[in-house]
């Protein structure tokens, strides 16, 4: 049986330490080694099939080398988008992540409870409250703060305040929504809604826990557009539900936007490309969430007794062709 290859092994063929050709396998990009010495390790440990033996080496430092995250069942594009970002930046580290999911609230405990059992040295998740007091792993948080743990995130209630003052501007006071009761974007905008002496109709607002694909949004828009009276605009908790809405509204012969607008959220690609094209909020940064998230969770990493880091994002209303003025 062969002995493993190891960074040694490269090392000594190629004449140089054991330092470099870590950091050159480690992150050739952004490694400071010249083009030619890059070359000849890579090309050495191509040849000899080299594999980081991550196990070893975390057996021996008592650490796992994975980032566990937890999130919603990839229903919504924007947590595909960010997972996808995860696994790339974590690619050029020694971490893998340990992805865990749930499609109800039901299965949020048992996600976190798959996640624990693995061992991992960090978690990334939007839903704190489900993790327990007595880790003395990083925790980083997205979307939900948590006074416990980093939070990277945005001001809801502003975005909120953004959409619906737009669609005031446009001349729309008719106005539902679309998402979770248990949603900060919900309670934004309850409170925006009377603050903006806008009236409240409880028959243009669906929400329920697992409201988030393009399925639920044809469902909810059914269910507004059944009633006696509708609105002239709703706000929806992400795209997905708003491109599914859209959809529905084409089935049954209602015009977006002349008969109706709609706002998404989180700016996916596919609000760019339906038809008509979607208004929606975009959450941006100098960084992307997924890189914003990793880099508290390994500033953590070396130092678990830091201060708590709050990370406050921007956010802007992306206006497309999905709104105009309310037809008389």
């Amino acid at each position: 049986m062969k002995s493993r290859v190891t960074l040694q092994h490269i090392a000594d063929h190629c004449g140089f330490s054991k330092s470099m050709v870590a950091q050159v396998i480690r992150n050739p990009e952004g490694c400071l080694a010249k083009a030619q010495t890059k070359s000849i390790i890579l090309d050495t440990a191509k040849k000899f099939n080299y594999r980081s033996n991550m196990i070893a080496k975390g057996l021996s430092l008592q650490k796992s080398y994975t980032i566990g995250v937890l999130l919603p069942a990839l229903s919504n594009d924007f947590y595909s988008d960010m997972i996808a970002e995860i696994q790339h930046l974590l690619s050029t580290t020694d971490y893998s992540p340990v992805f865990s999911f749930w499609e109800t609230e039901e299965g949020i405990q048992k996600a976190v409870d798959n996640i624990l059992s693995r061992q991992v040295d960090a978690i990334i998740t939007c839903e704190p409250s489900y993790i327990p007091d007595n880790l003395d792993i990083p925790v980083v948080s997205y979307y939900n703060q948590d006074d416990r743990f980093d939070f990277v995130g945005y001001n809801a209630s502003n975005a909120i305040k953004d959409c619906l003052t737009y669609l005031i501007k446009l001349g729309h006071k008719k106005i539902g929504y679309i998402g979770i009761p248990t949603d900060q974007r919900f309670k934004a905008f309850q409170m925006h809604m009377k603050d903006m002496e806008l009236e409240y109709c409880s028959e243009w607002v669906v929400c329920n826990r697992n409201l988030g694909t393009f399925l639920a949004g044809t469902q909810a828009f059914t269910q507004i557009w059944q009633n006696k009276t509708q609105p002239t605009a709703i706000l929806t908790i992400n795209d997905a539900v708003a491109i599914g809405a859209i959809r529905k509204a084409w089935e049954i012969g209602i015009k977006i936007p002349e008969k109706l607008s709609i706002i998404g959220f989180d700016d996916t690609p596919q609000a760019n490309f339906c038809i008509p094209s979607l208004t929606s909020v975009n959450i941006s940064s100098k960084k992307s969430v997924a890189s914003t998230l990793l880099q508290m969770v390994f500033s953590q990493l070396k130092d678990i007794h830091a201060n708590r880091k709050v990370t406050i994002l921007e956010h802007q209303l992306i206006i497309r062709e999905s709104c105009i003025k309310p037809k008389k």
